[in-house]
């Protein structure tokens, strides 16, 4: 079956046989999509520098089943620039997607919203808007693929949830009162603000910030099952290194 152009991302490229890659793609029509990318490896592949993350693509296939062959790529625009620690970012979004979004499966929606979320991540104030355009995307991830956060009502009276007040939130159920849950460990403690914070995108203090982090971490971790996100791993191993060498005056 031979698919027309459509656009998309690379999410994921590894090695296959002496010369082929298999390629893990996020296309707006079609969703997340297997194929074989055959001779990229080589010296002269056609795709070798094309199939690269970050980088919007034209692209074609060919094929029946869970894996395609890929027929055509090009560019379809500039790559996102991630620079430094936040290409570490883009590499967690990429991971989220492919653990959580099934193959074949569109989300036109969830597609640009990661589109201009590494637009986000490539511009001049990346660094200082790291954090809160990662918690957005998670927040709207969840939300896509039909496990969106209730972040506006108490999850057994329906009661609006109050700035003031404080939470346990379950993942499979959302935001409980305290007062409902003495005596219970059920979930992940938050304050109302930083669920109508979050419900809003508006992260501009230090506590939400740190609260909205550990409830979608929560949240994600809880549907993620016990599938280890490498991403993070990384990040945390190079943040204790940097402390290291800072320790050593390095």
């Amino acid at each position: 079956m031979q698919r027309e152009l459509v656009t998309g991302f690379v999410l994921h490229r590894r090695p296959y046989r002496d010369t082929s890659a298999l390629v893990d793609l996020f296309t707006r029509e079609h969703g997340r999509v297997a194929v074989v990318a055959r001779g990229v490896q080589s010296a002269r592949g056609a795709w070798r520098g094309i199939l690269q993350p970050f980088r919007p693509l034209w692209l074609a296939w060919t094929g029946r089943g869970e894996l395609f062959t890929l027929t055509q790529a090009e560019a379809a625009g500039p790559p996102a620039v991630l620079a430094g620690a936040v290409a570490l970012s883009g590499l967690y979004l990429n991971e989220l997607l492919i653990k959580l979004v099934a193959r074949d499966d569109p989300h036109p929606a969830l597609f640009e919203r990661y589109a201009q979320t590494l637009l986000a991540l490539s511009g001049s104030d990346a660094v200082a808007q790291e954090a809160v355009v990662l918690r957005l995307f998670e927040r709207d991830l969840l939300q896509q693929i039909g496990f969106g956060l209730v972040l506006d009502r108490e999850t057994r009276n329906g009661v609006p949830v109050q700035s003031d007040a404080t939470y346990q939130y379950v993942p499979e159920q959302g935001p409980l009162s305290v007062q409902s849950t003495l005596g219970e460990n059920r979930g992940c403690t938050v304050h109302g603000s930083t669920l109508l914070d979050l419900a809003r995108g508006e992260l501009t203090d230090d506590r939400s910030m740190r609260e909205s982090k550990r409830l979608l971490r929560a949240v994600l971790d809880h549907h993620l099952g016990h599938r280890r996100v490498a991403s993070r791993q990384l990040r945390r191993a190079l943040e204790e290194l940097s402390i290291t060498w800072s320790e050593h005056g390095q």
